[in-house]
């Protein structure tokens, strides 16, 4: 019963890893856990995660310190900036986080925002859980090795974007699904590996 239990948790270590939420951290040092809905130039509008069929929030950039996206992005409005009206957080000398900035720049960082891969990685790591991590190993690298599928990009609004910026976010979001893949492949081989030493341990 109890090693039952293990794996249930194990397998819900990696469906909260890959599914995640938006958190967001205010001003005045409250946070928010939220499903962010939409993002524009100066506002986000979320919903809370604990009540989301629930209203949805509006709140200025201008309130927030930075956010947590679910694809792990953290975004800081602290030294937000615009550039061709893409708000971009740049740093000291006039480069954000990728150290480019315009229309390639904002693809990058758009698809850590939007992109999150879910299918692919959670199958991985329950196959390396469930059974052992050379049977999720196969996953792994077919799933790492092929590029997402335009229609799972997430991208938004993709007929008013330029070649540049599809370009620059489709190789992020392949670069993301990779990485995110293999996490999963470590977490699921991490549990089954946990799961037989304790199996061994108690058969003592």
């Amino acid at each position: 019963m109890h090693l039952n239990r293990f794996l249930l948790l194990g397998l819900l270590v990696i469906g909260n890893y890959l599914f995640g939420q938006d958190t967001l951290f205010f001003n005045n040092q409250t946070t928010v856990v939220a499903k962010i809905v939409e993002i524009n130039p100066t506002q986000i509008k979320y919903k809370r995660l604990d009540n989301i069929d629930g209203p949805q929030y509006v709140v200025p950039k201008s309130d927030l310190n930075y956010v947590v996206y679910s694809t792990g992005l953290k975004e800081s409005f602290a030294g937000l900036q615009y550039t061709n009206g893409t708000p971009q957080t740049l740093d000291n000398n006039g480069n954000n986080e990728y150290g480019k900035t315009g229309t390639s720049a904002s693809g990058m960082i758009d698809a850590r925002r939007y992109y999150n891969p879910v299918g692919g990685p959670i199958g991985t790591g329950v196959t390396a859980a469930l059974c052992t991590p050379f049977c999720g190993l196969i996953p792994a690298i077919i799933i790492s090795n092929n590029e997402p599928d335009p229609e799972n990009l997430d991208m938004p609004k993709p007929e008013s974007k330029t070649s540049e910026y599809k370009q620059a976010y489709s190789n992020q979001a392949y670069r993301i699904k990779r990485t995110k893949t293999w996490q999963a492949y470590g977490i699921g081989s991490a549990i089954n590996i946990a799961f037989f030493v304790i199996v061994a341990v108690l058969s003592q």
